[in-house]
């Protein structure tokens, strides 16, 4: 069936409902914004951090206990054992349609969608490796697709119902697709829901290891000392409908688009400014707003180092160009922490009622503005001008030097070619891999430095080596630091007849590193191994 594309009817915001850090529904919601209150706490029962590398600080919704599975319809046993996000989405769905003056019960039976931003379930993910016996109960009550399944069942909605999981921006393209599924009619309205709660402090302690959390607990959105964001919970409902039959209207959705980076040189995380600008242009372009009419601007802003500054020039470069006056942005993250797969809502909850009081609620830990980075065009034009060997040019490179670091020395070389071995990074680990080539000196002797260079720190690299188990390379440590380890070897030992001054390592990182570093073995591996 081909459906035509219905770009007449105003499509509104009718209900909302939620529950969010420190804050059970909206009004505790906003008076913590406008009281500029941190809404993250180390008072949470979670989970027990052992780690000390770990964050303790999070965001995290007050009560899980309580649910009235009487009045949803659900079984005591199916009720146990389900996700708790399933049980507050029910809760706020609920509140979201009474919200927008709708009586669940008259649009039982209707083409009313189901869009739900989420992922895998921590608590799904606790009960399968408990004792309790798995049953028909437990596998319904935490699959990821029964967050929007059962809304639907429940509610007797027969529009289109599914999960989307595409990390942070779920909850932003749940909404995209609500809105599409209305206007080419496959349904009349629909329910945009998100959730996310923290239970396992696994996944905790990896965004710690990528280096994605900040270690006070602070999302520094904007500021030059961002050292990442601080994880939350939240749990969000919008009721949308088109205009002419919603009985309340908070905003009116004037147009979603969604793209992908597609491939990245830095890696699958960085975000490409390149594809955000395109994405901003195009709504604004199809929906025929003048993007200089726009006088604030609800940022993603988590308070990463990489992420921020991305966003900000994209902005810039759509909303300031020919502006005359300022553009005030902000970001409810500095407030309650990022909600990752629900942020997206929590930043249309924060723009309704900012709205509706006419106040915008002021962003938290700001107090050094970015840095802009250096002058792209300048250095992709060198880029352009190092491509071919330049004559009486004894180095092919170049440095961009900031102002206050003015102090250079330069030696001068004889002009040669530089040999470059690239090796590739985590995956190619493997039991047993440097014995057939210890029996090369000058393999052997690399490995000996590194291994009694690591003994300094703490770091027993022989043990690794020797060791028969492969459940050994579970620790993320003990695949990071021997393969570097043997991937210094290698270059010590292709480059024994090539320089006999020894070679330089370069570490190359696309995430919290800028550029490469290029450095002496001790400053390659010893930080792993710490």
């Amino acid at each position: 069936m081909l459906y035509n594309m219905d770009t007449e009817s105003e499509i509104v915001i009718s209900g909302l409902s939620g529950r969010f850090p420190d804050s059970d529904n909206l009004d505790e919601f906003w008076q913590n914004l406008i009281d500029g209150k941190d809404m993250i706490t180390n008072d949470h029962d979670r989970f027990k951090v052992d780690e000390k590398t770990m964050p303790t600080r999070m965001g995290v919704i007050k009560t899980l206990e309580a649910f009235d599975a009487d009045f949803f319809a659900v079984h005591g046993k199916q009720s146990d054992v389900m996700d708790p996000r399933t049980r507050k989405l029910l809760e706020v769905s609920y509140e979201a349609l009474l919200d927008a003056g709708v009586n669940p019960a008259t649009i039982r039976g209707t083409r009313t969608g189901v869009f739900v931003g989420g992922s895998e379930s921590d608590a799904g993910g606790i009960w399968r490796r408990s004792n309790t016996k798995m049953n028909f109960y437990g596998v319904l009550g935490n699959i990821l697709s029964m967050m929007a399944g059962r809304l639907s069942f429940i509610f007797g909605f027969t529009g289109p119902s599914y999960v989307v999981d595409t990390a942070c921006s779920a909850s932003s393209v749940a909404l995209q697709q609500a809105l599409l599924n209305i206007r080419t009619g496959q349904c009349d309205a629909a329910l945009v829901a998100g959730a996310h709660l923290h239970h396992d402090p696994a996944s905790t302690y990896m965004f710690q290891q990528l280096e994605m959390t900040s270690k006070d607990g602070k999302c520094k959105v904007f500021d030059a000392s961002a050292d990442g964001y601080v994880r939350a919970e939240a749990i969000v409902a919008i009721y949308i409908c088109k205009k002419d039959v919603a009985k309340r209207s908070y905003a009116t959705i004037v147009h979603a688009a969604t793209n992908n980076d597609g491939y990245k040189e830095q890696g699958i995380t960085f975000p490409s400014v390149v594809l955000q600008e395109k994405v901003i242009r195009q709504v604004y372009e199809e929906s025929g707003v003048d993007p200089l009419e726009v006088d604030y601007i609800e940022a993603h802003g988590t308070g990463t180092k990489v992420g921020d500054p991305e966003e900000m020039l994209a902005v810039s470069k759509v909303f300031c160009e020919g502006r005359k006056g300022p553009l005030l942005v902000g970001s409810v993250k500095s407030n309650m922490g990022h909600s990752e797969v629900v942020s997206g809502l929590c930043s249309i909850a924060k723009i309704i009622l900012a709205h509706s009081a006419g106040i915008i609620p002021a962003n938290l830990h700001y107090k050094t503005a970015l840095t802009r980075r250096q002058n792209r065009n300048f250095v992709c034009l060198l880029h352009e001008v190092i491509k071919q060997d330049t004559p009486k040019h004894v180095f092919r490179g170049f440095v961009v030097v900031e102002p206050e670091k003015m102090e250079i020395v330069v030696e001068r070389q004889e002009p040669k070619r530089s040999m470059w071995f690239v090796l590739p990074g985590l995956g190619s680990q493997w039991l047993g891999m440097s014995r057939d080539l210890i029996k090369f000196d000058a393999f052997r002797k690399s490995l000996d430095i590194s291994t009694k260079a690591l003994a300094e720190v703490g770091y027993d690299l022989a043990r690794v080596f020797q060791s028969e188990d492969v459940k050994i390379f579970d620790n993320l440590k003990n695949a990071v630091v021997p393969i570097t380890a043997i991937q210094v070897a290698l270059i010590d030992l292709l480059s024994y007849f090539h320089d006999p001054m020894g070679p330089y390592y370069c570490l190359g990182c696309s995430t919290s590193y800028k550029g490469i570093i290029k450095a002496k073995r001790n400053k390659v591996l010893l930080p792993l191994a710490l």
